[in-house]
């Protein structure tokens, strides 16, 4: 069975330790799908339920409160939920076409790819999110046939720079810049009728991806 790795650049946030992630928006970048791609376009996350130890607390999505207020109130736990629309832009489907000399217009339309996940995330430490998260990758454009894979995200991986170390005090952006790391499987494979044609040799298994980004957080405005 075939497995590629693809990376996606993303831009999510970070909030100061008190609180989750509130609502994120960030540029995504996803590499091709061992044919079509590679994607790129907006994302956007949001926090829907979040806990301190046992008992259930504010997110704080859309404004942070008094930090000597949220300080004490340091969240541990929260479940976020994330949607993307990303696309190929012109970049041919298949290369197999384009090196055998088949390539059309056709094979240059764009595909779009829209991810929808959903991550249960645990907080360590102020600079560390981490957790597993599952969710649906729907494809769609012009000739394509409308198809949706599952996907598994086995460790999803939010790091804070600035907030490493306790005694670092940084400023709105500080707070805001966020780096992440995901590894996802699409469950099951493509072929070349999934992205509207026939003639390609393009098939492949599921696959594996390595998932990357930097991203700011809306709430440290």
């Amino acid at each position: 069975m075939k497995y590629a790795r693809v990376v996606i650049l993303m831009m999510v946030a970070a909030l100061w330790p008190a609180t989750a992630h509130a609502a994120r928006g960030w540029w995504e970048w996803l590499e091709e799908l061992s044919g079509p791609g590679h994607f790129d376009g907006p994302a956007f996350s949001y926090e829907v339920m979040c806990w301190k130890g046992t008992e259930a607390a504010p997110c704080g999505r859309w404004k942070r409160k008094d930090p000597s207020i949220e300080r004490n109130v340091r969240l541990d736990r929260y479940v976020e939920v994330t949607a993307g629309a990303l696309t190929s832009h012109d970049r041919p489907r298949f290369k197999d076409l384009v090196e055998t000399g088949q390539d059309t217009d056709a094979n240059h339309e764009p595909v779009w790819a829209f991810p929808v996940t959903a991550a249960f995330m645990f907080r360590p430490h102020r600079s560390l999110d981490l957790g597993p998260g599952a969710g649906v990758l729907l494809f769609s454009g012009t000739g394509v046939e409308s198809h949706a894979r599952f996907i598994v995200i086995p460790v999803n991986l939010t790091w804070k720079p600035f907030l490493t170390k306790e005694s670092w005090h940084p400023g709105a952006v500080g707070r805001a810049l966020s780096f992440d790391v995901q590894t996802a499987v699409i469950t099951k494979g493509f072929t070349g009728r999934d992205f509207g044609d026939t003639t390609t040799s393009f098939r492949s298994g599921r696959e594996m991806r390595f998932i990357a980004g930097i991203s700011y957080d809306f709430a440290e405005r």
